[in-house]
């Protein structure tokens, strides 16, 4: 399924491409490190978490509830969710649900799964 208004995937015309922009936010000598640790995997947890998403439809998921399900430790899943949140292919469907913790959690859905917008209803992430 191609989610509309998103870059293609050069090498899979049909695929959006799930390649965000670089982010240099550490300090000098960390995120360089890292970034080459994750070069081979990014893409992969990116597809992964995206498909999980997919699979589960209105009822969305946290990050809580995909880190658990994936086995992909919250350092990984959040960056690689923000890369599909920044390239349009998962939205905030401003509903909450809470974390193993008993903190309330933003629950992800694709665009075509999210409820429209009321100004009325806090959207920020927990």
């Amino acid at each position: 399924m191609n989610t509309p208004d998103l870059p293609l995937n050069p090498i899979h015309p049909k695929a959006p491409d799930l390649t965000p922009k670089a982010h240099h936010r550490a300090p000098p000598g960390t995120s360089e490190v890292a970034a080459k640790r994750i070069a081979g995997y990014a893409r992969t947890q990116r597809e992964c978490i995206l498909a999980l998403i997919r699979e589960r439809g209105e009822d969305g998921l946290t990050d809580d509830e995909g880190e658990a399900e994936l086995g992909i430790k919250p350092q990984s899943y959040t960056p690689r969710r923000g890369e599909l949140v920044e390239i349009g292919c998962i939205v905030d469907s401003r509903r909450r649900r809470l974390t193993a913790s008993g903190r309330p959690a933003a629950v992800w859905v694709t665009p075509n799964h999210a409820q429209p917008h009321d100004d009325k209803t806090d959207g920020g992430a927990a």
